[in-house]
C-alpha cells in the first residue's frame, strides 16, 4: 500500500513559484506583517539611548574577548626595535661598567655577564607572555597580582636590604629583587581593568578617583616608606594618563592637572623648605651643583662633564674618562651620560629616536587591540616607558633634581630588565590578536 503524500511537505515546483509570498516579493510588494510581531518600537531618548549604545559597545568588546582568536604574526617592527634597544643597552652596560666592575668584583665583565643572563631570562619571559598566555585571561588574576605586590612592598619595609641609603630590595633565598618594578606593572593592569569595567561611568569624578585611589595610593604609600620617590612619581603619572585615556576626562580632570602644575612650580621655588633632608639637599644641589660639587652636587657635575666632553660625536666607544670611577652609577642611572661622552649628542639622539619609534609602534598596536582592556594595557606600558626615558634624560642633564630613574633596556638591573621584557611580551601578545580593521573599540 503506497504511503499518502503530504501536500504541505511535497509542494510542487509550480506551487512554490506561484505562492503568495513569492509573488508579492517578485512584484515588489511587501509581504503581510504580523501587527504584534512588527509593532513599532519606541525609540529611547536621552540617557536611555546612551545606555543602550554602551551595551552594544560592551557586547562588541565581549565578542572580541571571547571569540576564537585567529592569531596574526607578531608585530615585527615593534619586536625589532625592542631587540635593537636591548642589544644596544648590553653593549653600553659593558662599556660603562668594566672599571667599576673591576674595582668591586675583580672582573671587568661581572656586571655585563649578569646583565646578559638577565636579558636571556627576560627574553624567555617575553616570548612566554607573547605566545603562551592569552593576555585577556590575565585580567582575572589582576587583583591577586596586585595583592601579592602589596605584600612584597610591605615585606621590604620590614625585611628589606639597604642600598645607597634606601631600602628597596628583598631577598628570598638566593634571589634578590626589587618589588617596586612589579608594582608598576600591577598598577597598569589594575587601572586597565578598572577603566574597562566602569567604562560607562569613568567621567564621574567619584568613579574615576575611586579607581585611581585603589590602584595608586596603597602602592605609593609603601614606596614612600623605602623611600622611592621617583618610582612613586612614575606610577602616579602613568596611572593619571591611563585615567584620561580610559574615559576619565570629565570637567574635573583639567583642574586637577592645573593643581599638579601649581605644585611643580611651588617645588621649583621652595623645594629647599621641604622638611625631608634628602629631598631638600637634592633640591639645593640641583639649583647650584657647582657650589656643592664636593657633596650632593658631585654626581650631577660629573654627569655634565661627561656630556660636555662628548661633543657631537663623542670620544669613541669604550674611551670614556668619567666611567673610570669618577661618575657614580655610571652603568646604572647615569649610563646615558656615558653614551653622551662616548657617542656624543649623535648617540643620544639615536637612542631617543629608537624609543620614539617604539612608542609610536606601541600606539599603533593599541589602536588595533581587539578589546578595551588590551588597548589600555598597551597605553599604560608605553606611557611608563616614555616617562622613564624623559625623566632619565632630565636627570642626567640636570633639568630636574636627581631622582634615581633608570633608563629602560640600558641601565644595569636584573629585576627592571625582566619586568620590562615581560611587559613587552604582553604588548606582543596583544599585537598577535589585532583586529583586521583599524576602528578603535570604545
Amino acid at each position: 500500500m503506497a504511503n499518502k503524500v503530504d501536500p504541505k511537505r511535497h509542494k510542487t515546483q509550480v506551487d512554490r513559484e506561484v505562492s503568495p509570498h513569492h509573488t508579492q516579493r517578485s512584484m515588489g510588494a511587501e509581504p503581510a506583517r504580523d501587527p504584534k510581531r512588527h509593532a513599532k518600537q519606541k525609540v529611547p531618548s536621552g540617557k536611555k539611548r546612551v545606555v543602550d549604545m554602551d551595551r552594544l559597545i560592551e557586547a562588541k568588546n565581549a565578542d572580541y574577548a571571547t571569540r576564537t582568536v585567529d592569531y596574526n604574526p607578531v608585530d615585527a617592527t615593534f619586536l625589532m626595535l625592542v631587540i635593537i634597544l636591548l642589544l644596544f643597552g648590553l653593549v653600553m652596560v659593558f662599556s660603562a661598567s668594566y672599571a667599576q666592575s673591576l674595582e668591586d668584583n675583580g672582573s671587568a665583565s661581572y656586571y655585563f655577564t649578569h646583565q646578559l643572563g638577565f636579558a636571556a631570562f627576560g627574553l624567555v619571559v617575553m616570548f612566554g607572555f607573547g605566545y603562551l598566555v592569552n593576555y585577556y585571561y590575565l585580567k582575572k588574576w589582576t587583583v591577586l597580582f596586585y595583592g601579592i605586590c602589596l605584600v612584597l612592598l610591605l615585606a621590604v619595609v620590614f625585611f628589606g636590604e639597604e642600598t645607597n641609603n634606601a631600602v628597596r630590595w628583598i631577598r628570598i633565598g638566593s634571589i634578590r629583587f626589587q618589588p617596586s618594578e612589579f608594582a608598576k606593572i600591577a598598577v597598569i593592569f589594575y587601572m586597565a581593568r578598572w577603566c574597562e569595567n566602569h567604562r560607562n561611568r569613568m567621567k564621574n569624578f567619584d568613579t574615576a578617583i575611586l579607581g585611581f585611589g585603589i590602584a595608586v595610593v596603597p602602592v605609593v604609600a609603601l614606596l614612600l616608606m623605602q623611600p622611592h620617590v621617583s618610582c612613586s612619581l612614575l606610577i602616579v603619572a602613568t596611572a593619571f594618563i591611563m585615567l584620561y585615556v580610559g574615559g576619565g576626562g570629565g570637567k574635573w580632570f583639567w583642574p586637577i592637572v592645573g593643581l599638579g602644575g601649581i605644585a611643580v612650580v611651588l617645588f621649583i621655588c621652595f623645594g629647599n623648605q621641604i622638611p625631608v633632608d634628602y629631598i631638600a639637599n637634592r633640591w639645593t644641589a640641583w639649583k647650584n651643583p657647582a657650589m656643592y660639587q664636593q657633596g650632593t652636587g658631585y654626581q650631577t657635575m660629573q654627569s655634565l662633564m661627561a656630556l660636555g666632553s662628548g661633543g657631537l660625536f663623542g670620544v669613541g666607544l669604550g674611551n670614556s674618562r668619567q666611567k673610570q670611577l669618577f661618575l657614580p652609577e655610571s652603568h646604572n642611572d647615569y649610563i646615558l651620560s656615558i653614551v653622551g661622552e662616548e657617542l656624543g649628542l649623535f648617540g643620544i639622539l639615536v637612542i631617543l629616536l629608537l624609543f620614539a619609534l617604539l612608542i609610536w609602534r606601541g600606539v599603533v598596536i593599541a589602536r588595533k587591540a581587539r578589546d578595551r582592556f588590551g588597548f589600555l594595557l598597551v597605553i599604560g606600558i608605553m606611557a611608563k616607558i616614555a616617562l622613564q626615558v624623559l625623566l632619565n634624560l632630565a636627570v642626567v642633564t640636570n633639568a630636574i633634581p636627581v631622582t634615581g630613574m633608570a633608563l629602560p633596556f640600558f641601565s644595569y638591573g636584573g629585576t627592571a630588565l625582566v619586568a620590562q621584557l615581560a611587559e613587552i611580551g604582553v604588548v606582543l601578545n596583544i599585537s598577535r590578536q589585532a583586529r583586521p580593521d583599524e576602528n578603535n573599540i570604545k
